[in-house]
């Protein structure tokens, strides 16, 4: 954690918020298994045989095909799925997990999520840092040395035409230049602090894959990810996009992880 420190040092440091922290309590909102399974009972109301096709891909492990699914053809009508996603996601101040306020607390130069929901917002509330959530990407580059922002890679719950999170919406964002000028800029000009996510997690996945091939390792600067994921571990893939990975142990607040935060804040 000492890179960590360096990075506040030189006022480098990009905290990036995943899925995993939102799933803490009092939030509790659903990682992606858990998402998918609400998808589905949700397009059920509208056609039975595609929650069964969303769940027959998210059984198989394909998060992002379920998810299309979910979206295709409109048989589950746009105006729905962007009340699904509002209501979902729309977070209460009082109940914001602590990993938040922690990870708030820490003084990076910016902080990011692929997060809908609105816990960084609400933790970084006082603090003389912009929310920004806008797909085209272009006014967060003439930011990045003007002025602390909160980034929502992914979008934000209110705004449905923002969101990503199915495969179409990956491949629309990648192929945007802006957003590979800003991950750019994350990964060469800054060093990324990532917590909550999973080895499994799409959001993650994506990211580290573009760095690693896309972006040839982003220079070799060293990034970090907390991680409570016991699952298999894609050590090539983070090895090619110069993560380093600390472990702790898992449980529903995270409480290891906060400690490991609460410490950083205090040396």
């Amino acid at each position: 954690m000492d890179r960590v420190l360096d990075a506040v040092a030189d006022d480098s440091l990009v905290i990036l918020v995943g899925a995993g922290a939102s799933m803490a309590p009092p939030c509790c909102l659903p990682g992606w298994a858990a998402l998918l399974e609400k998808m589905a009972a949700h397009a059920a109301g509208f056609q039975e045989t595609r929650a069964a096709l969303i769940r027959e891909e998210a059984n198989a492990g394909n998060l992002l095909g379920a998810a299309e699914i979910y979206a295709d053809d409109d048989r589950v009508p746009k105006v729905e799925r962007a009340a699904f996603f509002r209501k979902l996601f729309d977070t209460k101040k009082e109940a914001l997990p602590e990993i938040y306020k922690i990870a708030a607390a820490i003084p990076a130069r910016h902080w990011m999520t692929t997060n809908f929901d609105n816990n960084l917002k609400h933790a970084l509330a006082g603090a003389d840092v912009e929310i920004v959530s806008n797909p085209s990407f272009a006014p967060i580059l003439s930011l990045w040395t003007e002025k602390q922002f909160c980034l929502h890679l992914h979008g934000r719950a209110f705004d449905y035409e923002s969101l990503v999170y199915k495969r179409s919406h990956y491949e629309r964002i990648k192929d945007n230049a802006h957003y590979r000028e800003l991950v750019k800029r994350m990964f060469l000009e800054s060093m990324v602090l990532a917590l909550g996510y999973s080895f499994s997690d799409p959001d993650f996945l994506h990211m580290v894959r573009y760095v690693a091939e896309d972006l040839a390792g982003a220079g070799g600067r060293a990034h970090v990810v907390l991680t409570a994921d016991p699952g298999s571990l894609p050590g090539d893939l983070l090895r090619s996009a110069n993560f380093e990975i600390v472990r702790y142990r898992a449980d529903d607040s995270h409480a290891e992880c906060v400690e490991l935060l609460r410490q950083l804040r205090q040396r």
